[in-house]
């Protein structure tokens, strides 16, 4: 498996690329292992990578997230990630975890000398992570749907549907006490990809009602609108440094700007 990944770091272009089809790489080999030790009777896949995965959307992620949706009696999540660094330590990887249990169940899988074989590095020791993280008490309202991959391997997974997934896109640019980029350009990919979609407003009242909103609760003729409020104010500067590391095709920056999502919005 480790020769695979190096003849695809090999057609990278240059080393943030890289960077990212390792990580997209061994996020595929996470989730099939997680698909074979049953991990998806449990959990459903979300967020920006599972966006990625299933619907192709054209920018590299980060972390993976799930949810905890039933059976929470049965779901065993220590002996789930020691199953998965097994897998990868047969295969060749030097993994070091690192995991914190509170409401988000966390693991970092930490690769300790992948970049420095992969020339990316200079010093043997440089970690390269990728994380896991389950939400132990996600709102109400979801609505999952089973689907098979072909991402470096196949992989049957459970995940959110669309609505659901963009009421928690919504919910992460209303609700998030920072500014993340990749957010906006997700909800750009929804307007641009699904025109005329609305998002599972139950699950995003739900989602919102978690973290403590105050305000009166977005519904069909008002969701776009709070966006609307909230985008106006931000810095884009900030929204496009995040994002364009992440992206394919760097030539998205230009139509990617405050003014086409609003105008998107609107």
């Amino acid at each position: 498996m480790k020769d695979e990944l190096k003849k695809l770091v090999e057609s990278g272009q240059g080393t943030i690329q890289k960077k990212n089809i390792i990580r997209e790489y061994l996020q595929a080999y996470i989730l099939r292992s997680l698909y074979n030790n049953n991990f998806f009777q449990y959990c459903t896949f979300h967020g920006g990578t599972c966006l990625r995965f299933v619907y192709n959307i054209k920018r590299f992620s980060e972390d993976l997230d799930f949810a905890l949706i039933k059976d929470h009696h049965k779901f065993d999540f220590d002996r789930t990630i020691l199953k998965v660094q097994k897998e990868l330590e047969d295969a060749g990887y030097s993994i070091k975890l690192k995991t914190k249990k509170k409401t988000i169940l966390s693991t970092l899988f930490r690769f300790s000398g992948l970049l420095f074989e992969l020339n990316l590095s200079h010093r043997k020791e440089e970690y390269f992570s990728v994380k896991i993280e389950i939400d132990n008490n996600p709102p109400i309202g979801g609505i999952t749907q089973i689907d098979i991959i072909n991402k470096h391997f196949i992989i049957g997974l459970t995940c959110y549907d669309l609505p659901t997934l963009y009421a928690g896109k919504i919910n992460a640019i209303l609700t998030r006490n920072y500014t993340k980029g990749r957010d906006y350009y997700d909800l750009f990919w929804y307007l641009i990809t699904y025109k005329n979609m609305v998002p599972n407003l139950k699950f995003l009242k739900n989602a919102l009602t978690q973290f403590g909103w105050q305000e009166k609760y977005p519904d069909q003729s008002t969701w776009k609108n709070k966006l609307i409020e909230v985008i106006s104010e931000v810095e884009w500067q900030i929204i496009k440094k995040d994002v364009e590391i992440l992206l394919e095709d760097i030539e998205e920056l230009k139509l990617f700007t405050k003014e086409n999502l609003l105008n998107l919005l609107s």
